[in-house]
């Protein structure tokens, strides 16, 4: 193991970015990962992906701008479009291959979340370790309204799921002298940020990132899951860390100009007035409400109180042992980053708690493994304690007490997706829409 400089204290008990054994400990790390998506599939096969319904508020834009596309129409110049091309772009060209069916579009969704849920998952186990990785990526599979917004043709999945792909490829890919990891996450930062401009705010979050490797967190350390040295900030490399984030910048420029000169032969560009004016011009017309009607319903957080009790317990141990443990600033710098952007902006719409339900959840999957980690030790602990009846005693109370809230939470769980599922199936058909009614009358 790389020996931490001078002045600098370790830790053993601080956490790694290693898996335990090589290959092997990658094949441990990726069986958990099959389970959940599986039960994501099985899941996703309750909701009609192939039927006229519309899922999601803004699917039905998304759809008629790829038709008017199909039939020959130009983004920006003959359609308007206030969100950058490519997604509307793939979409146009899914329907042009299965033009009788809404299945093969809202699959690209569905892609573009196995996607996010792996990239999470991944990155989590790096990180925080396993445990809490298995526990962060089922959570957010079973968060409100993640089914339906991974079971629609919208935007937000797409750009957020090549966003924390970037960062799992920064976060877990091992130094590279030619700054391989970092040029590829800039290719997936400008891929996203043309999807949806939203993924930009997580450039902060790559910072961190270069922050943390040129500061020698991935130093090989022993012991299963997350055991090793993590070294603070005041030991970075600014130097190097500069030229990497400037890497990653300039792959994400790179990207963001070159696919969309050759997807849309520049057009975003060209009409980049457009989506500004249609995000930051002063209202002009106040019957449909204002921005200030639609602010963060903190109370999603107490509706989801199966993630947010946990994440609690997660914040304060990340807290505790922030002096020594920089690996635990990502987490809590990620949630900051999503309440402070998402809890200020108007308006807030539903879809928008995908955004801060990724470090929640990361969070809670960090308190979860704490808590476990108090209430079943290992065999050697559990030898010491035999000796310790009192002790022993307490640890058979706190294995009740995380039993009770692990059968609460799972039926909670269980509930709320069951009633996300049957609303899906009850939507109206879009051919029954009074609205289109109307229009054919009026013909």
């Amino acid at each position: 193991m790389r020996e931490p400089p001078p002045g600098v204290e370790t830790d053993s008990t601080s956490e790694t970015l290693r898996f335990k054994g090589g290959i092997s400990g990658w094949k441990c790390a990726v069986a958990p990962l099959l389970v959940l998506l599986v039960v994501y599939g099985l899941l996703q096969s309750q909701a009609p992906l192939s039927t006229a319904i519309q899922i999601g508020a803004d699917e039905g834009f998304e759809l008629a701008k790829a038709t008017a596309c199909l039939h020959g129409h130009r983004l920006y110049s003959e359609v308007w479009n206030d969100q950058p091309p490519l997604h509307t772009i793939l979409i146009t060209e899914v329907a042009r291959h299965s033009p009788q069916s809404l299945a093969g579009p809202r699959l690209l969704t569905v892609a573009c979340t196995v996607l996010l849920l792996s990239a999470l998952f991944l990155l989590v186990a790096r990180w925080s370790g396993r445990l809490a990785a298995f526990v962060a990526t089922a959570l957010l599979i079973f968060s409100p309204g993640f089914l339906e917004l991974s079971s629609s043709c919208m935007l937000e999945i797409p750009a957020l799921s090549l966003a924390v792909a970037g960062l799992c490829l920064l976060g877990c890919a091992p130094q590279s002298r030619w700054r391989i990891p970092e040029v590829f996450t800039g290719v997936l930062f400008g891929a996203a940020m043309l999807t949806k401009l939203v993924p930009a705010i997580y450039l902060s979050m790559a910072a961190v990132m270069v922050g943390q490797r040129t500061a020698g967190v991935l130093a090989k350390a022993p012991g299963g899951g997350a055991q090793g040295d993590a070294y603070p900030f005041a030991v970075v490399s600014w130097r190097r860390a500069a030229i990497s984030m400037a890497i990653v910048l300039a792959g994400a420029a790179a990207s963001f100009i070159g696919i969309d000169l050759a997807i849309d032969q520049g057009a975003f560009l060209g009409h980049l007035g457009q989506t500004w004016s249609s995000h930051f011009s002063p209202i002009k017309v106040e019957g449909y409400g204002l921005p200030s009607d639609h602010p963060f319903q903190w109370a999603v957080l107490l509706r989801n109180w199966d993630t947010s009790v946990p994440a609690l317990l997660g914040i304060a141990i990340l807290l505790r042992r922030g002096h020594r443990d920089t690996t635990g600033w990502l987490p809590l710098t990620w949630l900051v980053l999503a309440l402070g952007v998402f809890g200020w902006h108007q308006p807030w719409w539903a879809y928008y708690y995908v955004h801060t339900a990724i470090p929640l959840c990361w969070c809670a999957g960090i308190g979860f493994s704490a808590a476990w980690g108090w209430s079943v030790p290992g065999a050697e602990v559990m030898r010491r304690l035999a000796a310790r009846g009192p002790v022993a005693k307490s640890r058979w109370g706190r294995r009740v007490a995380l039993g009770l809230f692990v059968a609460a939470a799972l039926s909670w769980m269980g509930a709320r997706v069951y009633l996300e599922c049957r609303h899906l199936r009850e939507l109206p058909r879009t051919y029954a829409s009074p609205l289109l009614t109307e229009i054919q009358r009026k013909r």
